[in-house]
């Protein structure tokens, strides 16, 4: 009898539809075992799956009355008849009566085969009605009990598929059988416990070192787990056993592709034309086969020959009228050739005819014949969006191996990327919200770059989107990966030397153009090579050579364009730099002549709108603002550059006709037509471009009705909370950001603001917790150094401010507040002649550091260069005034007087004013100008400034003994910042200088609390406060917490435990 090993092999070999590795395996052993029944059968039924019916029944007959396999023989002896062309009706008929007769009478071993067959055929509740049978009459078949956890294992039922485990054990036995192994490390598998499969693995290994399944199992499961090394060793260990195993081919030939080749070369016209032949051979073996049908027409459809594709989709529908391949590969075709109306009909009879069924290609289709009808990004990335979300739905829970690389299908991916690409032609800028579909490009094509980094496609594609997102740096990189693998790829020069151009940086753009150019000549026949390297050429100067390349590039697109596939957005953007050179070139009559041919040649299709908006700009250039005003205003909702055609408007309105009601018209009209949280975002921006975030605020609550978890509004949200100081609403966004794995910049001031400082150390945990880089980003950084100011840590606010302050995004804030730090570390009320304590003066090296950083400080952000230099202005004379030189503070007076006088926005001068005429000692004329700022309404945007000068006035009342009007000030402060430790200490002052000691200590308490207590001079006021209400415990506990802190208070430190605890008394 054979080996429980080789039938394992067999049923496994079976089960994998290896039908002619099963009969080379049977063969084999029939030259040990000559008459072996199940060697036997099993060659008949393999011969029987191959399709040659008529031998395997003469196989078969010879074993069908042999007892073991006498149901199973039969069973495939009538599955024979039924196959062949002229049906047996009577000898069917005699066999399902023998087969009902020995069912009544043969044994276990009979029926065992019997339900291995059905299992095998896929008639899974008839095998199980035999593995029932089999387990009335022994409980304890182990061989029935396997094949019940095999059957069980892929069962509907949740309970049968866990408790398969159990029946492929043996039914308990712990049973060894390899059969029974198998399907244990199948099961692990499917669980996705792949240490428990790697276990039972190495046993059926180690146990059967020549067993072939058992290496091919091996071989799967490495593979799951990405671990090529050891699955490649596994396949040279299997083909070495067998040269022709075609599952260790497939997987060599999977990382051929997948890690060390790349889509150019596997789409390679030659090897298409290769693999032609062998598929049209296929077909002659199994004819009518509409796979292998559908398999041509994909073949031929890659090579453009789409009358030969529609020919061999035709014959899969001869053969299946209603496949989705072939149907789906007859609409690309009509896509391919133009026939829009065609292929419409063709997707609507497809949808009725597979309403409840989920495909991802027909949502593809639809996706590309609305683009060809020239539909824009808001009717496309719905239809894109659903495309994707079905495809990875059927790659969910898959493991990495063949079925996984085919289902990922890269070629569908990398169309869907094409379509959203053709909407973004510019990259943006620093700070710009990176739109949805740019975002979501890069999400599909994440799988691919990961599990297949050998598809250069890819990661060229994922260098153009983060080119576009405005990253050149990681766009590099995915570059510079590509050019190490394969610097043959035109595409990929072409994409370096527009980054390069992008940048300024004319010279490299040549040098890559040329390295292209060496490495492959058909860079030269590509319109792009020409278009960028006259936009080079324009950049240094060389209108005559600009030109020169142009018009090589619309000679391509003239006289080959089409067959070399160029797309329509290329095409359009050689027509409209030529216009535009020969307009520099001081050609306006060529130039028109240029775009009115555009006009022509783009009628209809959605680059018309692109030919539209450069009349435009040809009006602007001689400015013509009704002209083109005019003609944006027919740009309409419905069409591809509608946003866009209003953002130019906006501009138009802002910067050239200075009407900020029209600029923010636009705006809203985007957000009333197109609908949606990206609409909502570009009009809050607009309002903070106009220096209006109240009303910002107001949209951006709006966008995030739309949207959810959005980190970017989230931050938007936040930016406008800091300039409106609005500290306490900032909190939701946060945390949002903080989950959605981004640092937030403005936890700290809210906390601040709202008294909850502790709070803010759990939000840092939060954002480290959620993005271990955190740590590393600009905006986190400076969060931490705004924490660490205010709660005066100042080496370590600056120590992460410092961070931050080269950064486009967060360095103008950063670096302003350094120079602030510098100029005031302590935090002091400048001006101020209350004395609260004994804080002396810092050394005035900070106000070296503070110029120092002024020189340096380039603003990046703001609305007008007007407002930046203003601010540049102001730091310069607060430098100047910190020196306390008498003479620079009166020229910095002299500034300060002119801006305030001619400012709308006076609140700053005002402030530096009075403080500057506080420090020269000359007190009404400071109290006058900060008199002026009691009278300014709140408004948050100014809470900083209006804050300081209340304290600064409250001092000066304080000093003149008006506490109650100075009690009004600081409870104003406290109001708007219940965090204000300068407005309690100032309070304390006052009850303390009324002897209220008791409602001292708590206004000091506050003060102490809020400065961290790391004021030794705060802390020696409250202990103070409380050694005068008897609170001897509470002042002993303040002093153990100072008296290390500051030498110099050591003496009044010990003068206050010694006092108290002769006050406290004995015990």
């Amino acid at each position: 009898a054979i080996s429980d090993e080789t039938s394992a092999s067999l049923v496994y070999f079976m089960g994998e539809k290896f039908y002619r590795q099963s009969i080379h395996t049977a063969e084999y052993y029939l030259n040990m075992y000559s008459q072996d029944p199940v060697l036997l059968f099993f060659k008949g039924f393999g011969i029987l799956m191959e399709g040659r019916t008529q031998e395997a029944m003469r196989e078969l007959e010879r074993v069908k009355d042999k007892p073991t396999v006498a149901i199973c023989s039969s069973m495939a002896l009538i599955c024979a008849h039924k196959r062949s062309d002229m049906i047996d009706h009577e000898a069917v008929s005699a066999l399902e009566t023998h087969v009902r007769n020995i069912r009544k009478t043969e044994g276990e071993k009979a029926l065992f085969y019997g339900a291995l067959f059905l299992w095998l055929m896929g008639r899974v509740d008839k095998a199980k009605d035999y593995i029932d049978k089999i387990l009335k009459i022994s409980k304890s078949s182990k061989q029935a009990s396997i094949l019940k956890g095999w059957v069980d294992m892929n069962s509907e039922d949740e309970f049968q598929r866990d408790n398969a485990i159990f029946y492929l054990d043996g039914g308990g036995q712990h049973s060894r059988d390899v059969f029974g192994l198998m399907g244990k490390a199948k099961y692990f598998m499917n669980k996705h416990n792949f240490t428990g499969s790697q276990q039972v693995v190495n046993q059926i290994v180690t146990s059967h070192s020549d067993f072939l399944p058992g290496l091919m199992l091996k071989m799967k499961l490495f593979l799951a787990l990405q671990d090529w090394e050891q699955t490649l060793d596994t396949a040279a260990r299997i083909l070495q056993q067998d040269g022709r195993n075609l599952k260790a081919i497939q997987v060599l030939a999977i990382h051929t592709i997948v890690m060390d080749g790349d889509l150019v070369k596997v789409s390679n016209p030659e090897i298409l034309q290769l693999l032609t032949p062998f598929t049209e051979r296929a077909y002659s073996k199994a004819p009518g086969n509409a796979d292998v049908a559908n398999e041509m027409g994909y073949l031929l459809s890659l090579q453009k020959k789409t009358k030969e594709a529609t020919r061999w989709y035709s014959a899969a529908l001869n053969t299946d009228i209603s496949s989705v391949p072939a149907l789906a590969g007859l609409i690309r075709c009509q896509l391919m050739d133009g026939q829009l109306q065609e292929a419409a009909n063709q997707l609507e009879f497809l949808r009725e005819i597979h309403q409840s069924i989920g495909q991802s290609e027909l949502v593809l289709l639809q996706a590309l014949l609305v683009h060809k009808r020239g539909a824009g990004l808001a009717v496309m990335s719905p239809l894109l969006k659903e495309a994707t979300d079905l495809h990875f739905l059927d790659l969910r829970g898959r493991p990495m191996g063949p079925d996984y690389f085919h289902r990922l299908h890269p070629d569908f991916i990398f169309q869907v990327v094409n379509l959203y690409l053709s909407f973004f032609q510019k990259p943006l800028t620093a700070g710009q919200p990176v739109p949805f579909g740019l975002s979501h490009c890069g999400m599909v094509l994440q799988p691919v770059v990961q599990m297949a980094p050998g598809l250069l496609l890819g990661a060229y594609h994922m260098a153009h989107i983060m080119f576009l997102s405005g990253d050149s740096q990681s766009a590099q990189q995915f570059l510079d990966f590509c050019l190490e693998r394969d610097p043959t790829i035109a595409e990929v020069h072409l994409l370096q030397a527009r980054i390069q151009l992008h940048e300024g940086d004319y010279n490299l753009c040549f040098q890559s153009l040329e390295t292209g150019v060496s490495h492959t000549f058909q860079v030269l026949d590509l319109p792009q090579y020409h278009l960028l390297k006259a936009r080079a050429l324009r950049g240094v100067g060389k209108l005559e050579e600009a030109i020169k390349s142009l018009k090589v590039a619309m000679g391509i697109q003239a006289g080959r364009g089409r067959e070399a596939h160029v797309s329509n957005t290329e095409r359009v953007s050689v027509f409209l730099e030529l216009a535009e050179a020969l307009r520099l070139h001081g050609e306006p009559h060529e130039s028109t002549m240029v775009l009115q041919d555009a006009i022509v040649e783009f009628a209809g299709t959605p680059e018309e709108i692109c030919v539209t908006i450069a009349n435009v700009d040809m009006a602007l250039a001689k400015d013509d603002l009704d002209t083109a005003l005019s003609v944006l205003r027919g740009i309409t909702p419905d069409q591809t550059h509608y946003t866009a055609a209003k953002e130019k408007m906006a501009l138009i309105y802002l910067q050239r006709r200075k009407d900020k009601k029209l600029y923010i018209a636009c705006y809203r009209e985007i957000r009333d037509e197109l609908p949606g949280p990206q609409s909502s975002i570009l009009l809050g921006d607009a309002y903070i471009n106009i220096q209006e975030p109240e009303r910002a605020i107001e949209v951006y609550r709006e966008a995030t009705r739309g949207t959810v978890r959005d980190a970017t509004l989230s931050r938007k949200m936040g930016r406008a909370y800091v300039k409106t100081h609005q500290y306490n609403q900032i909190q939701a966004p946060i945390l949002l950001s903080a989950h959605t794995g981004h640092s937030s910049p403005f936890s700290t001031i809210s906390q601040e603001r709202s008294a909850r400082l502790d709070d803010a150390l759990a939000l840092f945990q939060a954002c480290e917790l959620h993005d271990h880089g955190a740590t590393t980003e600009p905006g986190y950084n400076y969060c931490k150094g705004l924490y660490y100011w205010h709660v005066y840590r100042v080496s370590e606010a600056l120590f992460h401010l410092n961070k931050a302050r080269r950064d486009n995004e967060w360095g103008d804030q950063a670096m302003e507040l350094m120079i602030r730090i510098c100029l005031n570390p302590d935090n002091e009320v400048i001006g101020g002649e209350v004395q609260l304590g004994g804080a002396e003066h810092r050394e005035q090296v900070g106000v070296a550091t503070a110029q120092n950083l002024v020189k340096e400080f380039r603003p990046r952000q703001g609305s007008s260069g007007g407002q930046r230099s203003d601010g540049i202005t102001l730091l310069v004379n607060l430098c100047l005034m910190a020196t306390r030189d008498p003479k620079h503070i009166q020229r910095a007076l002299q500034v300060f007087t002119e801006l305030a006088s001619t400012k709308v926005n006076n609140v700053p001068y005002l402030l530096a004013m009075g403080q500057a005429f506080m420090l020269l000692k000359q007190t009404p004329r400071a109290r006058n100008q900060l008199k002026r700022l009691t009278k300014v309404d709140f408004f948050t945007v100014l809470s900083e400034d209006l804050e300081a000068a209340w304290l600064l006035l409250a001092d000066v009342y304080i000093k003149s003994g008006k506490y109650d009007i100075a009690s009004d000030l600081l409870q104003r402060c406290i109001k708007y910042n219940q965090s204000c430790s300068r407005a309690y200490e100032y309070m304390g002052y006052i009850r303390e200088k009324e002897q209220s000691y008791h409602d001292a200590s708590v206004f000091y308490d506050h003060a102490w609390l809020y400065t961290n207590r790391v004021n030794p001079s705060m802390g020696f006021r409250l202990a103070f406060n409380y050694l005068k209400f008897k609170q001897y415990n509470e002042a002993i506990e303040v002093c153990h917490k100072v008296c290390t802190m500051d030498d110099i208070t050591t003496v009044a430190w010990s003068q206050i435990c010694k006092t108290t605890q002769r006050d406290l008394g004995p015990g």
